[in-house]
This record gives structure tokens, sequence and C-alpha cells, in this order.
């Protein structure tokens, strides 16, 4: 159900965007089945349930096996959005997700392992991904960079890589530039990372604080940033922008497709 909630809100999304040549029969059927969907429930335990039965007495318990890699019920977490870290979702879903992944642990196989460095930079733990990350990197990769899981895994791979774009760059809600930035990555810079709404984002830091955030707008949509910088200038000339407090403090402004945006 997590899967096909995540689905459907995006078919919502392409629909209200009236995009899709969506037939309206369809849209009304599917409206009536999310209605009825209850994706995301905690245990009596704390964790996320990845059964409905978890809290039965005759639930047969072998079905959730401590350590497991499998963790696909936390879909809701990465690269859905359904659990988040703000007010607008419900906090116990956070607290639970989190409690789920320490109890499958940190060791596993290299697609696992790089699916759980993404988790954890959801939650904005940095260290903590970082020591996911290291471990991808030290147990779970060949000398030649190929992630292994006999013969190898590219998913290993390709989702190492996204999950070190997580740490430094996460657009799901609105732009957040180092969400998950770890100790060891105190100071430091990125370019060329895409972010959902059609930008290519940029950023220096120190302190693990940007000091400099550059936002081509590729598409020319509105852009919406999580960021304490106060000025934003383009060829410049400093542009206007508005102050929004929930669900955090961000700002937004509209862009003009091929220019670049400096907020400093």
């Amino acid at each position: 159900q997590s899967l096909i909630y995540e689905f459907y809100k995006r078919f919502f999304l392409i629909s209200d965007a009236g995009e899709g040549g969506i037939e309206p029969e369809l849209l009304e059927k599917m409206n009536e089945q999310f209605r009825h969907m209850d994706p995301y429930s905690v245990s009596s335990t704390g964790l996320l349930k990845e059964w409905y039965e978890e809290d039965e007495p005759d639930f047969d318990r072998s079905k959730i096996q401590k350590n497991h890699r499998h963790i696909s019920h936390l879909m809701s977490l990465y690269p859905g959005d359904f659990v988040g870290q703000n007010e607008l979702f419900r906090p116990e879903f956070m607290k639970a997700a989190i409690a789920t992944m320490n109890d499958r642990g940190d060791e596993s196989t290299g697609w696992a392992r790089a699916y759980k460095v993404n988790l954890w930079a959801r939650t904005g733990d940095g260290d903590r991904t970082y020591k996911l990350l290291r471990g991808l990197l030290t147990d779970c990769t060949y000398p030649n960079l190929w992630d292994f899981h006999p013969p190898f895994q590219i998913d290993g791979n390709f989702g190492g890589s996204a999950g070190i774009a997580e740490m430094l760059l996460q657009s799901h809600m609105f732009i957040r530039v180092l969400p998950a930035i770890p100790e060891r990555w105190s100071d430091g810079e990125f370019s060329g990372l895409c972010a959902r709404g059609g930008f290519e984002v940029s950023a220096k830091w120190r302190d693990r604080k940007p000091t400099e955030i550059r936002i081509k707008s590729l598409a020319g949509t509105k852009a919406l940033i999580f960021t304490e910088l106060s000025g934003v200038e383009c060829d410049g000339e400093a542009v206007e922008f508005e102050v929004c407090a929930s669900p955090e403090r961000h700002i937004k402004f509209p862009t003009e497709k091929g220019k670049t945006y400096i907020i400093s």
C-alpha cells in the first residue's frame, strides 16, 4: 500500500497540472481507492509496520527479521515524502522510521546500504548517513569501485551516488541545501546538482552552513528555498522575495528561464 499510495499521489499531481490526458472516469476511480488506503501505522514496539497484522497475537513473527536488508516499507521516507522532518507530518512516523532503521541495523549488502544512505539522509542525520556511506565504500565495494553482491550490483553504485546527492541537496518539498551534511564535510562546495522544479543548484559552505547558493532556472518556475540567508540577486541586481514561516522558514521568488540567482 505504501508503494501504491506514493504512486497515486504523483498521479494526482500530474492530473492537477492538466497533463497526461487523464480520463475523468479513471481519476474518479483512483480517488475512491485512495480514500480507502491506510498505508502507514506504528506497531506496539514503536516500529513502522511492515505488516498490518504485526500486533495480533497469532502473527508469524518470522516475517519480521531483525537486521534484514529489505526495508522497502520505508519508501514513504525515501524516495517518497509522506514521512518528513517538519510539522506538516505526524512526528511519530519519523520516530518510528528511525526506530525501524536502527532495528534493521547498518550492515547489509551493497544495494541495501546504498538505500539506507538515502533513508538516513532524509532524517537530517548527516553523521549517521556518512557512517553508512563509509560502510558502503569500505565493506561493499571492489577495488575497481563496483559494488559487490556477487558478481556485482550497479544499483549499489547508483544508490550510493544518489545518497551523496541527497546529503547535499533535497527538493522533495522545497530546495534544501546541506540537509544531511556530516561533521567531516564541515567546509566545501558542490556544483551542478539538479532540483525538482527545473533548477540547477551550486553551493559553498563553511562550518556546515551555506555561505552562497547559486540557482539556475531551467524552466522559469517559482523557486522555494529553505535558507537562513537573506539576500537574492540576479545579474547584479537585488531580487524581491517573500519570506514564509510555514512549514519552516523558506523564501520564494519568481524566476526567469536561463537566469542564475545568487543567494548570499
